[in-house]
């Protein structure tokens, strides 16, 4: 069988540290998917608690995901109405779609193809641009050799601000690389195409608005990109719920901490959903 999850993340607007390599090295999720194995190692396999069954599923009918209409958030009635589903989609959802968002499909065609390109390179050619502070590719909170691993492999850059870039890790193939990421950064930086709550948010509006997984259902026969923008607030910057979002119907939540304290939790712990999240961050 082949199977493999190819997933490049950009990360923007990080701080500028570093956070060591206390990471486990692994073998990357393509080249076991090409050796064909008869099935999946048990290391990558989820416990039936992790799986959606099938009727956590939606049917087609049911999937009425949030779509935002970009050019409705000029003025007039039309903002506040458009305003009004962004809201909603956030405290039910999670996340939402936008259209008429103004980035040429050009430059998103060229953004999956050069991500797509970098994945079909021969493994030791990818194996230059090896995990390096969290930056690079491979694989990232493998902690230990007992835990489950995520089906998939990653880019991870850090490309805003400037001096927070790892060039080392940048590939230098495909030869447009690093034109078109900066080209998509400064797109990007107006929105995201489907934009998804982070736990920082969840925070700041005492769980009014969701955070979600991003999850997928892996397939036998083909691999998947995602190409995946985070923003970040800055290193030295304390969370924690609004105080207007505070009152005796809505207790707090979530304690204060520091986004560095927060990185550097996250990056050096097996993730297990959202539990370590709240086991860090809540009250």
């Amino acid at each position: 069988m082949r199977s493999a999850e190819e997933e490049a993340s950009v990360i923007s607007n990080a701080p500028n540290t570093k956070w060591g390599n206390s990471l486990i090295k692994v073998e990357a999720v393509q080249e076991i998917a090409g050796k064909q194995p008869q099935v999946v190692p048990d290391r990558y396999i989820r416990s039936d608690e992790e799986r959606p069954t099938a009727t956590s599923l939606l049917s087609d009918d049911q999937l009425g995901i949030p779509v935002i209409d970009m050019a409705m958030l000029s003025g007039g009635l039309q903002k506040e109405e458009e305003m009004a589903k962004i809201d909603k989609a956030c405290e039910e959802w999670g996340f939402f779609q936008v259209v008429n968002h103004g980035v040429p499909h050009s430059l998103m065609h060229d953004i999956t193809r050069i991500g797509k390109e970098f994945f079909q390179l021969p493994a030791e050619e990818k194996e230059k641009y090896a995990i390096r502070d969290f930056q690079g590719y491979g694989q990232i909170f493998v902690v230990s050799e007992e835990q489950k691993r995520d089906w998939g492999d990653l880019l991870g850059l850090i490309i805003s601000p400037q001096q927070s870039r790892n060039l080392s890790v940048w590939p230098s193939v495909p030869s447009d690389f690093r034109q078109i990421v900066d080209a998509y950064n400064m797109e990007i930086k107006i929105l995201a195409l489907v934009i998804n709550i982070g736990y920082l948010l969840e925070v700041m509006t005492n769980g009014r608005y969701k955070s979600i997984q991003h999850r997928a259902v892996t397939n036998k026969d083909k691999s998947r990109l995602s190409n995946a923008v985070f923003y970040s607030p800055g290193f030295d910057a304390e969370i924690g719920p609004a105080p207007e979002l505070i009152d005796e119907s809505h207790p707090c939540l979530f304690r204060k901490f520091i986004h560095e304290d927060h990185i550097k939790y996250y990056m050096s712990h097996k993730q297990e959903g959202k539990t370590s999240f709240y086991e860090y961050a809540g009250v």
